[in-house]
């Protein structure tokens, strides 16, 4: 995970969802499906519950309901909801993750305002549930208490909401809608009010360099799309359709609160998509990012000189200058081709279509920002294209909002009345014992040579382990949200975030800070490349994960493989193992050893590409690779310690393992995890990492006539 800022659009938006690491792989939350898609960041959304798009969400869960998705081959998709049932056989040696939670599976329901549920979820609803009872009714002495408190109290003051209505967004939609000419556009993406809510075309963030870890640059890439994968603008399919009407309805219904009819809403959107549509054969799809040469392809540094030499007519120099991002350092352009297509776009020909674009992602960028009524509607809209039910409680909302605005402070209050030290030195400890055991693995490594595994050891090494939270945090001394509204507030806090990501350019990485981008109350583990380190942070810290006398098994299936072992196995996958022990890109693999490591891993993606998940939906090896090796490693690790241990019953053991990893899921967070989630579906992660090892097979008489039967010569694993 980079240390990654966004800053150039100041977004006003609720963060409903655990952030989807190495760990978390589908969304929970309902109201956040179909609008990660509008902004560069995941994002709640409203919408009206019309006529049309009611019957045209009921035609898609029609469909999604009468399609065959238990085709799966060689197993059942059996974290698809409604995939299992109880006359579905259960075997072992067919179908591990099935046999160990079938029960699981048919006694779990969602949770009203969830898309899927896992052991995941459960912690982080306990974390949730401590947290809100903590802000709620406690008097916190300190200013980090009393900015996540005054935060909270704004959403919950839903009166103070519902009065100001749309009034806070009038002002600049009035603005917006004035613009006629190519003229009034840039004036539009330079004027204060508006310099950080408005679209300008380009993605801004401020990060470490890739081959230069020591530094902040900034990175300079394309913008969030409506519908999320430029993929779903160049071939129409199901998960494009399905994220272009729910957003299309979002935005006529927040136009109709704005006095503009549906027609013209309409054409408003039409016109967001097809400028949308011409940028798209110049941004990544999600499949390329997901590429291990991917971060070598965004490597193009440049000088601010360089850069606007890029352009002629789109005002790039002037844009970032006003975003306070022209300065004399670095720039990650990561695809100049796309900055050069800015010039075919920013034209008096488009200016219609520019302002109509520009109105679209403000209007779906506030849409968490104003009342209740637009709030409700999210969910009624969200149900229905995406097939869940209900609505998570004001406070659930009120916890997110804050988590993801002031992480930090946040964090800070709740290790201070719910942390165990005690916990935290025993999940450190536990990261020493199995970095000791990746020791072993790489050292009794066969086929590379060994100034190979010589480097791959002093990295390890090398590697930082984060465990529980920082002990350095942000610093918010200097806000203050006294007297303000909910919409004043979020716009303070999203300016101060911005200024704090500024101020890094031209300053060294604070290693005592963790990553910026992500809050330690999240259920997650990372690994970052930029810094060589392991996170293991107290958001996941909570049974069935972890808690304080887990016998021997459970402790190496869940810590040993599929936690700690995982993350350490990611700085030698095929995304982490092009970084050196400091975080920069940077090949330290003799040509040989290089090439022998990429034809293991076109192993894995062939036998990967195999896998039929559902209907016509195969499993994308390449995409999913890095943590299928990562699985597979972290089970091979445990199972090295397991050998140390007497009396050590491997069924329990991979009968936990497999319990850590189930899950039920909707249709539509299948659709949106096959298509842009470097992680298998949970089912196969069970079932691939454990079919790779002999103490699998000895401990459920697994042969070559099952399902679970994989032949020495085609199993794959890696180190």
């Amino acid at each position: 995970m980079k240390r990654k800022v966004a800053t150039g659009i100041l977004v006003l938006s609720i963060l409903i969802s655990s952030l989807a690491g190495c760990g978390a792989a589908h969304t929970d939350t309902a109201a956040v499906a179909g609008r990660e898609a509008a902004t560069d960041t995941e994002v709640s959304a409203a919408a009206q519950n019309s006529e049309a798009a009611s019957e045209e969400a009921q035609v898609m869960d029609e469909t999604a309901e009468e399609g065959n998705h238990a085709n799966g081959t060689p197993w059942l998709n059996s974290c698809l909801i409604g995939n299992v049932t109880k006359d579905t056989p259960t075997d072992p040696k067919q179908d591990f993750h099935l046999f160990v939670n079938k029960d699981w599976i048919l006694d779990t329901e969602l949770p009203d305002g969830y898309y899927s549920w896992s052991n995941y979820s459960a912690v982080a609803k306990d974390t949730m549930e401590k947290a809100i009872k903590m802000l709620d009714g406690n008097d916190l002495p300190g200013h980090d208490a009393k900015l996540v408190q005054g935060m909270f109290d704004l959403y919950m003051d839903v009166d103070a909401r519902n009065k100001a209505g749309y009034d806070p967004i009038k002002g600049s939609v009035e603005k917006i809608l004035a613009a006629e000419s190519l003229d009034d556009i840039k004036a539009l993406y330079l004027e204060p009010d508006l310099k950080y809510e408005v679209e300008n075309l380009m993605g801004v963030s401020i990060s470490t360099g890739i081959s230069d870890a020591d530094s902040y640059y900034v990175w300079i890439s394309s913008p969030g799309l409506i519908m999320s994968d430029s993929a779903n603008y160049l071939e129409e399919n199901e998960y494009g359709t399905l994220l272009h009407d729910f957003n299309e309805e979002i935005f006529i219904y927040m136009m109709d609160r704005l006095g503009m009819d549906r027609e013209n809403a309409l054409t408003c959107f039409q016109d967001a998509i097809e400028l949308e549509r011409k940028l798209a054969p110049h941004i990544y799809t999600d499949e390329e990012s997901m590429r291990s040469d991917f971060m070598e392809r965004v490597n193009n540094v440049m000088t601010l000189e360089e850069l606007t030499e890029l352009v002629n007519t789109y005002p790039l120099k002037e844009v970032l200058e006003a975003n306070e991002l022209g300065y004399d350092g670095g720039y990650i352009v990561t695809d100049p081709d796309y900055i050069r297509c800015l010039d075919g776009i920013f034209t008096k020909e488009n200016a219609t279509m520019l302002k109509n674009y520009i109105l679209v992602k403000f209007v779906l960028n506030q849409s968490s920002a104003l009342d209740e009524d637009t709030m409700q509607t999210v969910t009624k809209l969200s149900n229905q294209y995406y097939g869940s039910s209900g609505d998570r409680p004001l406070e659930e909302k009120a916890f997110s909002l804050v988590k993801s605005i002031l992480p930090d402070s946040l964090s800070k209050e709740y290790i201070k009345m719910y942390s165990s030290e005690e916990d935290r030195q025993r999940v450190e400890d536990m990261c020493y014992r199995v970095i000791d055991t990746y020791h072993e693995i790489l050292s009794g490594n066969d086929w590379a040579t060994p100034e190979t595994i010589a480097y791959a050891l002093k990295k390890l090494d090398s590697m930082a382990v984060h465990v529980g939270w920082p002990d350095k945090w942000q610093d918010y001394s200097r806000l203050d949200i006294d007297g303000l509204s909910y919409y004043e507030a979020l716009k303070k806090i999203g300016k101060y975030n911005m200024d704090l990501a500024i101020n890094l350019l031209g300053t060294a990485p604070d290693k005592e800070m963790w990553a910026d981008d992500l809050c330690v109350l999240e259920c997650n583990a990372f690994y970052s490349n930029s810094d060589n380190s392991i996170n293991m942070i107290v958001g996941m810290m909570g049974s069935p994960f972890y808690y304080s006398d887990m016998p021997v098994e459970e402790l190496y299936a869940s810590l040993g493989a599929f936690w700690i072992g995982h993350e350490i196995s990611h700085a030698f996958d095929s995304n982490g193992s092009q970084y050196d022990l400091e975080g920069n890109l940077n090949n330290w693999w003799p040509e040989e050893d290089f090439a022998g490591f990429n034809e293991r891993v076109k192993k894995m993606d062939q036998y990967l590409d195999g896998i039929l998940i559902m209907d016509d939906y195969y499993a994308n090896g390449s995409n999913i690779d890095s943590e299928m090796i990562a699985d597979m490693t972290g089970l091979q690790c445990a199972l090295k310690m397991a050998e140390k241990e007497e009396n050590f019953d491997y069924a329990k053991f991979f009968e936990y393992y497999a319990k850590m990893n189930t899950s039920v899921s909707l249709y539509s967070v299948e659709l949106s995890q096959i298509q842009g989630d470097p992680h298998p579906l949970d089912y196969q992660r069970t079932n691939v990492p454990v079919q790779q090892f002999d103490e699998f097979y000895k401990a459920f008489g697994v042969t070559e006539s099952d399902g679970m039967y994989l032949a020495p010569e085609d199993r794959l694993i890696i180190w």
